[in-house]
């Protein structure tokens, strides 16, 4: 459990030092989100996703699907 917590912090970290919305960030977080799943932490990563999508309407349909495939 602490190495997954520290891989999702660092994929935070990674998200933080990028511009909100471009490629990168977007990668970062959903590694972070696709990490938390894996481990069983469901409901984080449902509530990340969720922000993601609720706070960044205008994203393109591909980022939009990997974000709800999240959600159930």
């Amino acid at each position: 459990r602490k190495a997954t917590d520290r891989a999702v912090n660092i994929w935070d970290q990674i998200a933080a030092g990028t511009g909100k919305g471009n490629s990168t960030w977007h990668q970062a977080k959903l590694a972070a989100i696709k990490l938390l799943k894996k481990s069983g932490r469901h409901d984080e990563a449902i509530r990340r996703a969720r922000y993601v999508l609720l706070t960044m309407p205008k994203i393109d349909q591909q980022q939009r699907q990997q974000y709800e495939s999240v959600i159930p």
